[in-house]
């Protein structure tokens, strides 16, 4: 079922791009047929909005090289080291993709959301909101990988709320002035 629902979705977003850029489209799939279909009002956005694909999985990956605008990247990986390692073959994968499909990997916006699998266990403790350095070497790391947007989930703790305005305030403007 999981090939099943990837392959659909694959045929899905083909068929949301093309209503996106065309006046009118037609596609015959093996999940998905559509017949002159317009999507009325057309988008505002030229040449249409941006897609956004979250894919870990190779299937997924081909998908977001061929259609997204941004990928989106999420690891769920005990630590964030293993974090980095698996998300770098990621990034290797979806270059390799782009590649394959004549597309400058360079044109696809990366997206990261920054996941600490500890949290819960550690009675909400979110280790990228243990200090303003922390988080600053947390983000590098991903930054390094060429992601060039990272999200962060909101704090779990009021008591790390206040580190959260931090980085929001010092850390991310500084990353963002270095980094462009």
């Amino acid at each position: 079922m999981p090939r099943e629902r990837v392959a659909r979705f694959g045929e899905y977003v083909e068929i949301v791009d093309r209503l996106l850029s065309h006046e009118e489209t037609s596609f015959q799939g093996r999940f998905y047929q559509v017949d002159a279909a317009a999507l009325r009002p057309r988008p505002v956005q030229s040449p249409r909005p941006p897609i956004m694909i979250a894919a870990m999985g190779a299937v997924m990956l081909g998908h977001a090289a061929r259609h997204a605008d941004i990928w989106n990247s999420i690891s769920f990986a005990k630590t964030f080291e293993a974090q980095i390692d698996e998300t770098r073959q990621r990034v290797a994968t979806i270059d390799a993709r782009c590649a394959a499909i004549g597309r400058d990997p360079a044109t696809l916006r990366r997206s990261y959301l920054m996941l600490d699998p500890t949290a819960r266990s550690s009675g909400g403790m979110i280790k990228y909101y243990e200090s303003e350095e922390t988080c600053r070497r947390m983000v590098e790391q991903v930054i390094a990988l060429g992601i060039s947007e990272v999200a962060f989930y909101y704090p779990m703790l009021d008591e790390q709320v206040p580190m959260f305005e931090r980085i929001a305030r010092y850390v991310l403007p500084a990353l963002r002035a270095a980094h462009g």
